[in-house]
Parts: C-alpha cells; structure tokens; sequence
C-alpha cells in the first residue's frame, strides 16, 4: 500500500493530544481523602481518549489517500488466443437462405424473431462460443472496406462480450476487402509473446482477389506468428460451391490461397443458422494448450473502507459519551 499525500502521516503524533488533554470540569470537596478511589471512571476515561486517538489517526490517513498501485500478474491455464475477424459487409445484413432458393430474395422482417440477419445470428453464436471458454484470449476486429479493430487480446469476458454486440450495430459497407483485414487481424499478434496456441476465425459470405503482395505479406505473417487460420464461409445466394476448382469465383480462389498456405488452416462452409452453430461448436472442441497471459490489475482506492471506519468510530465516540456521562461527572483529577 502507498499513499499519494505521505507527508500527512508526519502528523499522526497528533493522535497524542487527547492523552495530554483533560477535557472534564474538576470537582471541588474540602476533604478528598473522604472520597473512595473510582478505578472504572479510569478506565471510562483512557478509553474515551483511546477512541479519539483513533479517530485522529484515521482522518490523517483518509487525508494521505492510501491506494494499493496497479500491478501485473502473470496466470496460466489451458486456452487459446483467438482473433475474430468479422465481416461487416452489406450482404451480412441479409438474412439466411438456401444458397440454391431460386425465388425472389427475402427481406428481413422487423420485430420478426424468426427473420435475423446473418452478423446478428453470427453475433449471438460468437457470444456463446466465448462464454464457454473461459480461459481463452481474445480480440476481434471488423472489416468491409477496411478493418476496424474493436478488440485488442483480453480475458475480460464482459469486454469481449461487448465488443460482439458492437460488431452487429449499423449497416455494413458494400465491398469485402479480406486481404487487408487479415493484415490487420494478424497485426494483433505483434510484440505478443508467444504463450500460447494462436488463431484467426475467419466469418464471411463473400471472398476477395489478393494481389501477390498482399498474398505474400498474410503467408509471412501467419508464419511469423505461428497462427492457425479458420474460415466460417457463409454461402450467398446462388453462390457456387466453395469447393469448386474450375471457377474464378472470389470466394473460391481465396479458398485455394489459404489452402497452399504452409501454416494450419480449416475451412467450414454454413447455409443457415445451424450450420454456423455447428461449425462453431467444432471450432471450440479444438484441444486447448497451456497458456500464460499478463493480467493488469488496476489502482484500489482504501479511502472508502476508512471512511466506514472512521464513521464507526464517531458512532462509538458519541454513544459512548452519552451512556457514560453520569459516571464522568465524578471524575476526580
């Protein structure tokens, strides 16, 4: 414990004063060897000035601000550290569909429980994946046009937990730039640690040409960072199949990138609420590595507990000087 104002503590000789102090009126007689001797009015008095003495020393000390100082401390436990990237793009405010539905494209239906977009119903499953791993690490940046890092890597699950909610607010933009995004995402991992399993989880409908450049810096990237990658493909409307290998198709080309990439990658394709659900589930059953992570613990306050006290005491003060007032009036000196 530390205090911001130590010089106050100077003072506390202070708390010496009620002892060098008599506060109770004499009494006058003609013969004091007639009086009987009245230990108890003594006592009632050393513990008058005990209680004083007390309160003197508590106000000094409220006055230096005591505070025990942020500190660090180091935890372990079995988890991962994991970044989600998610996609903001226009078409994750559509809802879900059969990808192969050749009739007209439905809207979303307000107040309808039934009728959720799919960055709400990725919002909600991502928020029961982090509620049961409770050792992990994470942060989550969203992207469209550009990535915007909403989350840098914690183990705050109430942080985390908001950090998803926010990603679902507004409406997304109309282009999905991917490459950029897992530049950003990987970006995380700078001059972090290595302390344990590190991933990306990937959630988008729509995919992205990288140019060589971009190509070589996400390959150098996941590499220097020892990184696994996941990707949850939600499949667009009358979007061919991910798997397709005769197709120039945004979404599959990337597909065949992360493919030949060098470091962990697994690919999990969703039509509909369920299949993310279960794609979800399969990604929080990967087996967990032991993990060390710094946790900060912010600056305490101790003011408010000898505020209490100090309020204690004056009740103390108080009451015992009304229930021993008969008795100190024959206080001798």
């Amino acid at each position: 414990m530390t205090f911001a104002n130590p010089w106050i503590l100077a003072l506390l000789p202070l708390t010496l004063v009620p002892w060098l102090v008599h506060v109770y009126s004499d009494a006058t007689v003609d013969a004091i060897q007639l009086l009987p001797g009245d230990p108890t009015a003594k006592w009632i008095d050393r513990i008058f000035k005990l209680i004083a003495s007390v309160i003197i020393a508590l106000i000094l000390f409220i006055l230096a601000f005591p505070h025990i100082p942020e500190t660090e401390r180091t935890k372990s436990g079995e988890g991962a550290h994991t970044v989600i990237l998610l996609d903001r793009s226009r078409s994750m405010d559509e809802p879900f569909r059969d990808a192969n539905d050749r009739t007209n494209r439905p809207n979303l239906v307000r107040n309808d429980p039934n009728s959720k977009s799919k960055s709400q119903v990725s919002k909600e499953i991502l928020g029961k994946f982090v509620g049961k791993r409770d050792e992990d690490r994470f942060g989550m940046t969203v992207f469209s046009t550009k990535p915007i890092r909403t989350l840098p890597i914690t183990n705050k699950p109430n942080v985390i937990q908001a950090a998803i909610n926010a990603g679902s607010i507004g409406r997304g933009l109309a282009e999905t730039n991917i490459g950029s995004a897992l530049v950003g995402a990987l970006s995380v991992y700078k001059g972090e640690p290595y302390t344990g399993s590190r991933n990306i989880l990937l959630i988008s409908d729509g995919g992205d040409a990288l140019n060589t450049p971009v190509k070589a810096k996400i390959k150098g990237l996941l590499r220097k960072h020892r990184v696994s990658l996941f990707w949850i493909y939600i499949r667009s409307h009358n979007a061919e199949p991910i798997d397709t290998r005769d197709s120039f198709s945004p979404h599959i080309v990337l597909n065949l990138f992360f493919e030949s990439l060098s470091t962990p990658y697994k690919l999990y394709t969703a039509e509909n609420p369920n299949d993310l659900e279960r794609a979800i589930e399969e990604i929080s059953k990967i087996r967990s590595q032991p993990i060390l992570y710094t946790e900060v613990v912010p600056r305490r306050e101790m003011t408010a507990h000898l505020y209490r006290a100090l309020f204690t005491f004056l009740i103390l003060l108080v009451g015992f000087y009304l229930a021993t007032q008969p008795r100190r009036s024959l206080t001798l000196t």
